[in-house]
C-alpha cells in the first residue's frame, strides 16, 4: 500500500489540537505529527476502504477479462476485436500488477478526497487553480460520473448515510454528494488509472469504462457498510441511517423546484 504521501499533512492538519490552546512553555520546539482519536478513525476507514476492495479485486479481473474475450460483445472491425483479445489476455497475464496498481491508486484517491476536506481559507491561486484546470479532465470527470450513476443510485442509502457521518466526523454543516471520499466515482477513477497504466497501447485505455456495470464492478454494498459501522462504532451518528436519506431526498428535490417555479 501506498504512504500517507503529500496528502499525511493535510489529513494531520484536521484532527490537531490548535495550537492556540497550548501554553508557550508546552509548545514544542519541533512540530511532531499529531495523531488524534479523529485521524486514527479516518486512517482505519482508508485501510478499510482498500482492503475490502483489494479483496475483490482478482475476481473482478477475471470477469473483466472473459467480458473482453467474449465474442458476443465484439464488434466486426479486426482492430477493435485484436485489441480486446491483447487487452484480457493482457490484464488475465498481469493481473498481480493491475491489482497492485488500482489498491494504490484507490488509497491515493481516498487520501486526497480526505485532504481536500481540510478547512483552508480560500485566495487568489485557488481561483487560478480552478481556471486552470484542463478540459481534459473536466471532460474525464463528466466520463467518470456517468458511469458512476447507476451505482451511486443503488447505494444512495448507504452513501447518504456515510456522508452525514463524515460531515459529522470533520464538524461540517454538510457533505456534498460530490465531496465524499468514498463515492463510486473515486473507485471508477482508480480502475480506469490503473488500466491506462497497465497498457502500452493507447486505444486500450477507453475499453475498461463501457465494461464497468453491475457485476463487473466492486460489489461496493459490504464496504460502505463497513464504512458507516466503524463510525457507527465510535459514537458518529449511529442513528443517521434513517434520516440521512430523507436530508438528501430534500437536498436533491431543492433544484427541481425551483426549475419548476422558473
Amino acid at each position: 500500500m501506498c504512504q500517507n504521501g503529500a496528502y499525511g499533512p493535510r489529513l494531520r492538519s484536521l484532527f490537531a489540537p490548535p495550537l492556540s490552546t497550548m501554553h508557550p512553555s508546552t509548545l514544542p520546539a519541533t512540530p511532531a505529527p499529531a495523531v488524534t482519536p479523529r485521524h486514527a478513525l479516518l486512517e482505519n476507514l482508508i485501510a478499510a476502504a482498500t482492503s475490502l476492495a483489494r479483496a475483490q479485486l482478482r475476481e473482478l479481473c477475471v470477469r473483466l477479462a472473459g467480458a473482453l474475450v467474449d465474442g458476443d460483445t465484439m464488434q466486426d472491425d479486426i482492430r477493435d476485436v485484436q485489441l480486446r483479445l491483447r487487452a484480457g489476455n493482457l490484464l488475465r497475464d498481469r493481473q498481480g500488477l493491475f491489482v497492485q496498481l488500482a489498491s494504490d491508486g484507490l488509497e491515493r484517491h481516498l487520501r486526497r478526497g480526505l485532504a481536500q476536506l481540510a478547512p483552508r481559507q480560500a485566495g487568489p491561486r485557488d481561483a487560478e487553480a480552478l481556471a486552470l484546470v484542463p478540459y481534459e479532465e473536466m471532460d474525464q470527470q463528466v466520463t467518470l460520473g456517468g458511469v458512476a450513476r447507476p451505482f451511486e443510485a443503488a447505494h444512495a442509502d448507504a452513501l447518504a448515510a456515510l456522508g452525514a457521518r463524515l460531515a459529522h466526523l470533520l464538524e461540517r454543516g454538510t457533505l456534498r454528494p460530490g465531496q465524499n471520499p468514498f463515492r463510486p466515482d473515486v473507485f471508477i477513477a482508480s480502475l480506469q488509472e490503473a488500466w491506462a497504466a497497465l497498457h502500452a497501447e493507447p486505444e486500450a485505455a477507453g475499453l475498461l469504462l463501457p465494461l464497468l456495470k453491475a457485476g463487473l464492478f466492486y460489489d461496493l454494498a459490504p464496504i460502505l457498510e463497513a464504512l458507516n459501522l466503524a463510525l457507527a462504532r465510535h459514537g458518529v451518528l449511529p442513528g443517521v441511517a434513517a434520516t440521512a436519506r430523507a436530508r438528501q431526498d430534500t437536498h436533491d428535490a431543492a433544484p427541481r423546484r425551483r426549475d419548476a417555479q422558473l
